[in-house]
């Protein structure tokens, strides 16, 4: 009887511990399965694309322009393919072209004349410097022509094309550094008839950036050197009273000024500029 009750109480235990056993096992299965889904849901984080380095010259609208009115007075300087009078985006070779500007110089077919056009962007000191293809776009006279293609930078010549039947296709490269408005102008050097339209394609205005905030790592007053770092290969300058002082950062953006001793109560205001003569924040220490 007492082993009977034994081998009883041992099935009994033995039984619990299978069920218990199952609830773990199912519960497991269960965290498992909301592990998994937990992982499942949890979003890609999203990928930041890079900025690109330049901007079309298309994506800007002209902000002023003007044209030879001696006859219908249709010339322009617009974006390429977009203008009410526009020749098309296809050069003489049959390229097609998505970005460019479009410099349509209308004369009369049968009257020799001059005929000129411009448009001027505002780019805002933002842009190192602009690259570009010359084509000329299939259009009335595409093989007698002496004109000139003129970029200005708030009102001064930064750089000159003379366009040739046998000149063209060339590329174009303007430094804009520092450069607020720019103006395309395009004007004939001679008298000719039949109207052309040139093709200043893929126009890229490539960015600069302003030089870091120069920050001062020691300055020795007895020697009057202020040593810092900024940006890489930039003029740094330290305004002390009516004196300005400066040198050049190295490849490492590390500097050294030399200057007057220095007391203290002095107030130094240091800034930097790059070669597109863009300048960086101040920044204003007092020495002690």
């Amino acid at each position: 009887m007492k082993n009977d009750l034994q081998t009883d109480r041992a099935c009994l235990e033995k039984e619990k511990g299978m069920l218990v056993m199952k609830k773990l096992c199912r519960n497991g299965i269960i965290l498992l399965l909301a592990g998994m889904m937990m992982l499942c849901i949890i979003p890609a984080q999203p990928v930041m694309a890079q900025e690109k380095a330049y901007i079309y010259m298309d994506t800007l609208k002209p902000v002023k322009s003007g044209q030879y009115t001696g006859n219908e007075g249709d010339s322009f300087v617009y974006t390429i393919g977009q203008h009410q009078y526009t020749r098309g985006n296809t050069d003489i070779y049959g390229n097609s072209y998505t970005h460019g500007i479009e410099a349509w110089i209308a004369r009369w077919n049968y009257t020799p004349e001059i005929s000129w056009a411009y448009s001027t962007y505002n780019i805002g000191n933002k842009y190192k410097k602009l690259e570009a293809k010359l084509v000329l776009i299939d259009s009335y006279n595409t093989t007698n022509f002496d004109t000139t293609l003129y970029f200005y930078g708030d009102g001064k010549l930064l750089k000159k094309y003379r366009m040739t039947p046998s000149k063209i296709p060339f590329k174009i490269s303007v430094n804009v550094a520092g450069v607020k408005k720019l103006k395309i102008y395009v004007k004939d050097n001679k008298a000719v008839s039949g109207g052309t339209s040139f093709g200043i394609v893929n126009c890229k205005l490539y960015k600069s950036q302003a030089p870091k905030k120069p920050m001062i790592t020691n300055i020795n007053k007895k020697k009057g050197v202020i040593a810092g770092t900024t940006s890489k290969n930039v003029t740094v300058y330290a305004n002390i009273g009516t004196t300005t002082y400066s040198a050049k950062s190295d490849k490492n953006g590390k500097f050294k000024i030399k200057t007057q001793k220095i007391k203290n109560g002095t107030q130094i205001r240091l800034y930097a500029k790059n070669k597109y003569k863009q300048k960086s924040k101040v920044n204003t220490v007092v020495v002690y």
